[in-house]
């Protein structure tokens, strides 16, 4: 998607189900902006609220599904209990608020959530952590020049088909998917699937209620 107009896309195929694209920005170093459009079009998946969208990432949203998706996504990627953990961990947070925050203390929050510095802002104001004046001082300082000063380096947030081969053995595992279907996400014919699992220690999970676990999960 060449466009910087468009963020993700969403649609229902008959023959794919479900369909999500993101725009990944070469300017988008964080991977923030990318992951919040990603959370936002997995709202739809399961609300199933739409058959298709072009979404742009843009404040003052009235339209009431993409209001609901974009608090999804809010949500999905900082719980407000894993905000408030994560802010107390640092000794930052105060009769379950913050009264201040430093612009190093969101870059490095930022990194540590995966987000953008906007989504992170806005969160922390909807959940009631920070006041409004708080965030529009926040908004305006260089991420880069604070990123570097303070010596933090943004985790790269890999492409999913990098980790396709760990999340497949993962569901084979845990019974989830075939031994057949789990070699195909492999990109490996079924024995030299076996292979690798033998060389890597995996055993499958012995839990009745996994729907595949027992005969059909070796094929």
């Amino acid at each position: 998607m060449p466009s910087d107009r468009i963020d993700g896309v969403y649609f229902e195929s008959v023959d794919l189900g479900p369909c999500v694209g993101v725009n990944w920005r070469d300017g988008d170093w964080t991977g923030g902006r990318a992951a919040f459009t990603a959370a936002h079009e997995y709202a739809h998946v399961i609300l199933r609220d739409r058959t298709r969208e072009t979404f742009h990432l843009a404040a003052g949203e009235r339209d009431p599904q993409e209001v609901r998706a974009n608090a999804f996504a809010a949500a999905f990627l900082m719980p407000a209990e894993g905000l408030k953990a994560y802010f107390a961990g640092k000794g930052l947070l105060r009769d379950q608020g913050l009264t201040h925050l430093a612009p190093a203390d969101v870059v490095r929050a930022m990194d540590y959530f995966g987000v953008s510095r906007s989504a992170l802002l806005f969160r922390l104001q909807n959940v009631g952590l920070i006041s409004q004046e708080l965030a529009a001082c926040l908004g305006d300082f260089t991420v880069a020049s604070v990123a570097q000063a303070a010596g933090v380096v943004f985790r790269e947030r890999a492409y999913i088909g990098t980790r396709l081969p760990q999340l497949a053995i993962h569901a084979w595992r845990r019974g989830l998917i075939t031994a057949g279907r789990a070699a195909e996400l492999c990109d490996l014919d079924l024995q030299a699937f076996i292979d690798l699992t033998r060389e890597l220690g995996e055993q499958q999970e012995v839990d009745q209620d996994a729907p595949l676990i027992g005969a059909s999960a070796a094929r």
